[in-house]
């Protein structure tokens, strides 16, 4: 296999495989056979190792909010917010989705528990979705590759 930035045969086996410059300015092994091969830019704080290293699965709660519900997103947010702070250690990343305007659409958030059912009762009480927010919402199992 031939990495499109390098070349040459790509051979992950090959401890001396040579790195590629990524679009950011630094150097990653190319196709990283483990995540503890890949570095991040500036570091990572102890509570992101903690986070990137846990051994619970991880799983993405996408969601949609429905038409026109900007007033009942805004109205219900900090609630919302302290929600996922009660449990921010879980939490790999987190956000509203946006419109091409701006304007948030739904949320993102992707976070480790234990089984899927704990995220699911996790997804249940979010005040967004005990106040109606959403037109839908997945809980999905998710792989983290890359940081």
């Amino acid at each position: 296999m031939t990495h499109p930035q390098q070349g040459a045969a790509h051979n992950p086996a090959d401890p001396d495989r040579q790195p590629w410059a990524s679009p950011f300015g630094m150097n990653r092994r190319c196709c990283p056979a483990r995540s503890d091969e890949i570095r991040h830019p500036t570091g990572l704080d102890a509570a992101h190792r903690a986070v990137q290293n846990s051994a619970m699965p991880w799983f993405a709660i996408h969601c949609i909010d429905k038409p026109e519900a900007a007033d009942l997103r805004a109205a219900t947010r900090s609630a919302h917010l302290a929600h996922i702070d009660d449990h921010k250690a879980q939490v790999l990343v987190a956000g509203p989705l946006l419109r091409p305007d701006g304007r948030a659409m739904g949320s993102l958030l992707i976070m480790d528990f234990e089984d899927r059912d704990a995220a699911i009762a996790f997804a249940n009480a979010d005040p967004y979705h005990v106040a109606g927010l959403f037109e839908s919402r997945s809980v999905t199992n998710w792989h983290k590759v890359l940081p």
